[in-house]
């Protein structure tokens, strides 16, 4: 029998993964990989989320291996519940991974992305396509919800726990089994009050994370922004609109983006040197689970591109404004 103060500290790591199992219960079955393709399109956004998945968690059990062996370095001890136990009530392993990804400017140059990319495009994206609470017909007129897809909320939630990746090739995968628009080009889309000042506080917040790394503050900031972006995704019928359109807030949010961007080039340059990029990938496997989920969250992008002739000005967009250049367009066609 295993005394409880031995037991205690496994349970919050049990429940974060029971709480990924219940999010995926929540999905719909167009999102489970072994269910019936509905198109190409599907069966290619099914397998992009399997791909994003298994590179994202290699690298993110190594970081888990890395995080136990260098906790009790110089020594080797086994793994066993008293080792397990001891590692995970004394290493804050959510802040471990997000300080190491964020500890230097090549680093953040590449980890930035991913979270301008959640913060200005994604959550807007899930918004648009989502439907409300409790939702009437006229609002979805009114609103332009345009797809109607459930809990929206929940592919948000499986992102910052799992892989933005991962979460964004379910939820265009449940995207294209879904009924277009009838005429998208008629109505104009505009962004709830409450959408556009979280979407762009959050973005606004990113700026500060490289700069609070090594301070109390990082955490509370980045727990500020994870919050922020469930937010809007809680909409309901009464929830009052803006006066700004859904592609004036890509492009506000897109600017942002570039903005922070072209600054952590400029940090870059004056210090570690573009070159440190060719090697930031395999610096550490918590970064390498990051690079990768940036990464696929690009590819993803470029699939969900329809017509070959936006490709060139995508992939162009992309090196010189990060994944959010790839991903406003994709999000906003």
């Amino acid at each position: 029998m295993h005394p409880v103060s031995e037991v205690i500290p496994l349970i919050p790591l049990t429940c974060y993964f029971l709480a990924i199992a219940i999010a995926h219960s929540l999905l719909p079955p167009t999102a489970v990989p072994l269910s019936n393709h509905k198109s190409a399109r599907h069966a290619l956004f099914v397998v992009a989320a399997g791909s994003s998945l298994g590179i994202t968690w290699y690298y993110m059990l190594i970081f888990l291996k890395w995080s136990f062996t260098d906790f009790y370095h110089p020594l080797s001890p086994d793994l066993s519940l008293k080792t397990l136990s001891y590692w995970l009530r004394e290493t804050h392993l959510f802040e471990q991974a997000w300080r190491t990804v964020c500890a230097t400017p090549a680093r953040w140059w590449v980890s930035s992305q991913i979270c301008t990319y959640a913060s200005g495009i994604w959550t807007v994206f899930l918004w648009k396509e989502g439907t409300p609470l409790r939702h009437s017909p006229q609002r979805l007129i009114d609103v332009a919800r345009e797809r109607g897809i459930k809990r929206a909320w929940v592919y948000m939630f499986i992102g910052q726990m799992v892989a933005v990746s991962y979460a964004s090739a379910l939820f265009c995968a449940v995207r294209e089994t879904m009924p277009s628009p009838r005429d998208p080009q008629r109505r104009t889309t505009h962004a709830s009050w409450k959408l556009v000042w979280t979407t762009i506080a959050a973005t606004i917040a990113t700026f500060g994370l490289y700069w609070t790394v090594s301070t109390s503050y990082f955490l509370y900031l980045l727990l500020i922004i994870h919050s922020l972006l469930f937010l809007p995704l809680f909409d309901d019928d009464d929830t009052p609109s803006s006066a700004i359109t859904i592609s004036q807030l890509y492009g506000i949010n897109m600017l942002l983006s570039l903005v922070l961007h072209f600054g952590n080039s400029y940090l870059l340059y004056k210090t570690e040197g573009f070159r440190a990029l060719l090697n930031v990938l395999d610096g550490h496997p918590a970064m390498s689970s990051v690079g990768w989920d940036v990464i696929c969250c690009a590819i993803i992008g470029i699939i969900g591109t329809e017509g070959y002739k936006q490709i060139l000005p995508l992939l162009t967009g992309n090196l010189a404004g990060s994944i959010g250049w790839i991903c406003r367009v994709q999000a906003g066609r």
